[in-house]
């Protein structure tokens, strides 16, 4: 009775949990931010400064076609965002933190039809930009840059892939 219990038990584990498990491990986990998160750091990012970026934000198909990126996010360079940024792009991930605290310290503009973008009236410090390409062929990559401003300058970026 025992051996008809454990082969039971068995043939469960083999047609039920470990089909299960051999899925679950094929899929590429989400980021794992290992760094803690820090309001101390983004205190300088809540507020209002005299700089600004603008810029353009595209792709480019094999056939030399220009695509923009619809929206383009800009969020402060943290120990915790550095961190997220290398993830997204190893996994050609989201193109904002999705954690819920950086929200206040997160801007979000669109494109022009010429792929044009701005930011303004941004405190000085260091910034991550990123967008999104959304290829016909149904693919989509993640383009990103990165901007360090001091008070009251302007900088004119190019964010592409």
């Amino acid at each position: 009775m025992r051996k008809i219990i454990w082969v039971s038990r068995c043939v469960f584990v083999l047609l039920f949990v470990l089909p299960t498990y051999l899925h679950a491990a094929d899929e590429t986990p989400p980021p794992v931010i290992g760094v803690p998160f820090s309001e101390k750091e983004l205190k300088a990012y809540s507020a209002k400064g005299q700089s600004s970026i603008t810029g353009v934000a595209f792709g480019r198909t094999n056939g030399g076609e220009i695509i923009c990126s619809n929206s383009v996010y800009l969020f402060p360079d943290t120990e915790f965002t550095s961190q997220w940024v290398k993830q997204s792009i190893e996994h050609n991930g989201p193109i904002r933190p999705s954690d819920k605290r950086l929200e206040p310290y997160t801007r979000a503009t669109r494109t022009d039809p010429m792929c044009n973008f701005w930011f303004y009236r941004l405190p000085a410090g260091s910034y991550y930009l990123t967008g999104v390409i959304e290829y016909k062929s149904g693919g989509s990559k993640m383009i990103y840059g990165f901007v360090e401003l001091e008070k009251g300058e302007h900088q004119n970026v190019v964010v592409a892939h």
